[in-house]
């Protein structure tokens, strides 16, 4: 017996340790950027691998466009009471135009028709009793280790909805795989112009979300991005045809609600939201709070979490967002986003709602609601699965366990009269094995 107390022993360490690091809150202490005061444009340029020559015009507009984004994130950045820090990133030297090239929603260039967002499902989530923090990174554990860069190519709308479906298959199967943003680009038609004029010009989560439900999605490894640089790129036929995963359908939350926003990242997974994104570029941490309330809604992203937070003395309540503009970006790919606990306390008017979730047709303007706009239009996909050709690959010891199958395998358990433990239902009963030891591995070997 002595052997198999000593594996119980560690064992139940390695539970209690991964608990308590599992329920403690991550850390977002705002940490200053080192010597901002001196940080040169030499020193950017050899950070970030630019290659301007020293005298040149390209070189004296670049360098001007970097001290204007400097001189910005030092006034941020001397504010104590600002929740939320600015920082050197890739975007220093950019111009606004070659910014928006990053936002994933692009202007019409038709008149108006009909908003498709509109046509949102009814029924409703019932509303349960919600926690102070809540983040399904830690049970999306390879889904959260994804990170897209759209580049020049206006794809948000293809990564999110990429995104949302990753995490919602892991947290059903346990397992995912990163999905083909190209096959979004290159594939879905967008003949009533929502969002843009499609591909890199824009289109919208639910028109990717609605493709995938009637034709499935690659992975990545079959169809990996090639739209970095602005192009679409062509439908290839035969990689159309090799879908790794799937949607059964996909629901609209109501416009400007926190309510049901909130039960359904609780309650159901990751979901897709569009924002107003124009003043991103510089975030580094923290509780992001400086959108206009007239937000202009021009970017999609995916929220996995929300949660609350004291910063200088004062509790922030936010979202957790998962961006599209690489890990290098924000905390690790992934903003935090004030949220109110009064859907009206911060609402304003979008004047453009063609640069964002809008068709030709709609209304010349539409009330946005939350900081950024965040209330405005999210959705999320129902029914998530892998195709029956990825499923008959599976050997039976291969085969994913949902989170509900592993549960209910946790309620069955009974204790017997020789054990020296007893067995319960807790934090851990729907992880299924591989989502609870990769949480594991990441908490017990990364610094904390």
């Amino acid at each position: 017996m002595r052997p198999a107390l000593v594996f119980l022993s560690v064992y139940v360490f390695l539970v209690f340790e991964v608990k308590s690091l599992t329920m403690k809150k991550t850390s977002h202490k705002l940490q200053a950027e080192e010597n901002l005061e001196t940080y040169s444009f030499q020193k950017f340029m050899k950070k970030f691998g630019r290659d301007y020559q020293e005298g040149t015009l390209e070189f004296i507009k670049r360098e001007q466009m970097f001290k204007n984004n400097l001189k910005f994130v030092l006034g941020i950045n001397k504010n104590a009471k600002t929740p939320w820090k600015a920082g050197i990133n890739k975007f220093m030297d950019m111009s606004e135009s070659e910014f928006q090239k990053m936002l994933g929603y692009k202007k019409s260039t038709k008149g108006f028709t009909s908003s498709f967002i509109q046509d949102a499902n009814s029924s409703l989530l019932k509303e349960v009793k919600l926690p102070v923090d809540h983040d399904w990174r830690p049970k999306m554990a390879r889904a959260a280790g994804f990170f897209s860069d759209q580049g020049a190519c206006g794809s948000c709308w293809a990564t999110a909805a990429a995104a949302a479906l990753e995490g919602h298959l892991e947290i059903q199967y346990g397992t995912t795989k990163q999905l083909s943003v190209q096959f979004l680009v290159s594939c879905v038609p967008n003949p009533s112009k929502c969002g843009g004029e499609g591909g890199c010009k824009g289109a919208t989560a639910e028109m990717a979300l609605e493709y995938i439900a009637q034709h499935g999605i690659p992975s990545e490894t079959t169809w990996p991005y090639t739209s970095l640089t602005g192009q679409d790129g062509e439908c290839d036929p035969v990689k159309h045809k090799m879908k790794h995963a799937g949607v059964q359908s996909w629901k609209v939350l109501p416009e400007n609600k926190g309510a049901p926003l909130l039960q359904a990242l609780y309650q159901v997974g990751p979901v897709v939201v569009s924002v107003d994104a124009s003043a991103w570029n510089l975030y580094a941490n923290g509780v992001f709070s400086n959108c206009p309330r007239d937000a202009v809604i021009n970017h999609a992203v995916v929220a996995v979490g929300f949660g609350k937070e004291k910063i200088s003395g004062s509790p922030h309540k936010y979202y957790v967002l998962k961006n599209s503009w690489g890990s290098d970006w924000g905390e690790d790919g992934h903003m935090r986003l004030q949220r109110f606990d009064d859907d009206f306390e911060y609402c304003g008017t979008d004047s453009k709602p063609l640069e964002g979730t809008g068709c030709p047709g709609g209304p010349p303007e539409v009330r946005v609601c939350g900081m950024c706009g965040v209330l405005y239009d999210s959705t999320y996909p129902e029914g998530a699965h892998f195709a029956d050709e990825v499923i008959k690959t599976w050997k039976p010891e291969q085969k994913p366990v949902t989170a509900l199958s592993a549960f209910e395998s946790a309620v069955k358990m009974e204790d017997s009269d020789r054990s020296t433990f007893r067995k319960g239902v807790q934090m851990f009963s729907d992880f299924v094995s591989t989502a609870f030891s990769e949480q594991a591995h990441k908490y017990l070997t990364e610094p904390q």
